[in-house]
């Protein structure tokens, strides 16, 4: 009669419960090692400036942005006006071509970002803002 006899099940061991403090403690000290891993080195010194006033845009459409690059050879520095390379007069004929392209409203709304490299020639921005004194632009943001 042992033939008809039941089997046992055989079950499989499942994580005993002292094992899962484990688990947890190497996934928390894993996530501690991986972020502190990655904290990049300050190589230099920034000083935040402070804004005394501003202004939001209505249109970024209006804004131009002239870029002073500095020398990379014996001509001097280069300016950009959004994408492409000119000289200081074409800048003058740059923002007088923009500003008849414009309604007459928007005309006294003209902003030129001026960015300026920390290597750039401080005659060349002299001489880019007195271009555009000359066109009659009155909003210039700075940017260094």
């Amino acid at each position: 009669m042992e033939l008809f006899k039941k089997k046992k099940k055989i079950s499989t061991p499942s994580l005993l419960t002292y094992t899962y403090a484990n688990l947890v403690f190497l996934l928390l000290f894993f996530f501690l090692l991986m972020t502190n891993m990655h904290k990049d080195a300050k190589k230099a010194q920034f000083c935040n400036l402070r804004a005394v006033q501003l202004t939001h845009l209505e249109r970024k459409t209006l804004v131009t942005y002239i870029t002073v690059l500095p020398a990379i050879d014996e001509r001097g520095s280069r300016i950009q006006i959004n994408d492409s390379y000119a000289t200081v007069d074409d800048i003058y004929y740059y923002i007088i071509k923009e500003r008849a392209s414009l309604d007459s409203a928007d005309k006294c709304k003209i902003v030129i970002s001026l960015r300026i490299d920390k290597n750039a020639r401080m005659s060349l921005v002299n001489q880019v803002r007195n271009v555009l004194l000359k066109a009659g632009i009155t909003k210039v943001d700075y940017r260094l």
